[in-house]
This record gives C-alpha cells, structure tokens and sequence, in this order.
C-alpha cells in the first residue's frame, strides 16, 4: 500500500548506498523508481561530491558553485561526475523523482509534491517503489510546444530525444528550449524542475 513519501530520507538512503536503483518505468500518470535495499551501503559519496552534487542538482550552476566552494570549475565537474557514477548515473539521466529527493533534501522542508512510497518484497528481497506524478504544467507564458517541450526536459530526455519524440529537428527544439529558459528563467533541466516544483507541476 503505497503512502506519502519521506523524499528527504529516500535522499539520504540512496547516497549512502542503502538504496539502489533496480529499474525506472512511466505510464501516463506517473514516474516510478523501482529500488532494492542493501543492508550493507556501497561507496558513499565524499563529503564534496555530496555538497557539489546536492547543489547541482538544485539548479545551480558548476560554474557558480565552484567559487563559492573554493575550487577551479573543473574540480567541481570531477566531484559532481564522481558522485554520478558511484550512484550509477554516469551515462543516464538521474530518474526525476531522485531530482526532486535531491532538492527536498537541500530545502530542509517538504515541498509541494504528491510522492508516494510503497514497500514491495520480489524473489524474497525487499524493495521499495517511489513515484512522483508527471509534471502539468499549465501555460504560465509558454507555447503549446513549449509546454510539451518542457515537460519532456524534466523527464529527462536530451534535446534529441525530445526532437525524435516531438518529429521536429533538434535546432527547432534547441530554439524552443531557449524560450523555455527565458519565460520561466531557468538554466538547465535541474533548475527548471526547481521552478516547476514551486508552480505545483508535481501536485
């Protein structure tokens, strides 16, 4: 039985190695994040691919982030690619509920997201599912295209699979995700969940 979810905790459990993604699935409701539990962590994060990784993934910038921690850009590029891939992401976009963890973890508060939680057992082993909805978004100054367009950058997908989804060119996409950015002012997919998740996209 699936019930609100504790996403700052489910944060804490997957950079510490106790929680482990198993496998990703959406219908058209929802994003779901299948995870197994390890009694023992994996290779927890250093305390700078924590701080550089939680940040990023907040919408910030690399190249805002690494003055701020003392450090050249290319110092904080090498802590946040480590934690991606000690997590497993290296090659993959972090799944969207894992975003929002993230950002509910760096807030220090519940924010306004309908995550659900459900503890599953498969082949004997436990297991949890963690789901959040698919964003709707709501015109707020965008274009249909546009609309879609951002939805699907939130999801993860790159400008080219957005093209290939869309049946438009991948410059027609680049110039719709500049809009994008610039009526919801935003940089980047990570810092356009931020704004979502504060005009309730995830409700």
């Amino acid at each position: 039985m699936a019930g609100p979810a504790d996403l700052a905790r489910i944060w804490h459990d997957f950079i510490g190695g106790r929680l482990r993604v198993d496998s990703t699935v959406s219908d058209a409701d929802r994003h779901y994040v299948f995870m197994s539990i390890h009694k023992t962590a994996g290779e927890f994060l250093n305390d700078r691919e924590t701080t550089v990784l939680g940040r990023v993934l907040c919408g910030e910038q690399q190249k805002a982030v690494a003055p701020e921690l003392e450090m050249a850009c290319s110092t904080a590029s090498k802590w946040y690619t480590s934690a991606l891939e000690k997590l497993g992401f290296r090659r993959r976009p972090l799944p969207l509920p894992l975003v929002i963890a993230a950002q509910t973890r760096k807030a220090d508060r519940a924010l306004p997201v309908a995550a659900r939680c459900a503890d599953l057992f498969s082949d004997d082993e436990p297991r949890v599912l963690l789901s959040i909805p698919r964003p709707a978004i709501g015109r707020q100054s965008l274009t249909c295209a546009e609309e879609e367009v951002a939805a699907y950058l939130a999801e993860g997908d790159s400008r080219w699979q957005i093209a290939i989804k869309r049946t438009k060119s991948a410059q027609t996409i680049a110039c719709q995700l500049r809009g994008v950015y610039s009526k919801l002012q935003v940089r980047g997919r990570y810092d356009l969940v931020r704004k979502g998740v504060e005009l309730g996209w995830f409700c």
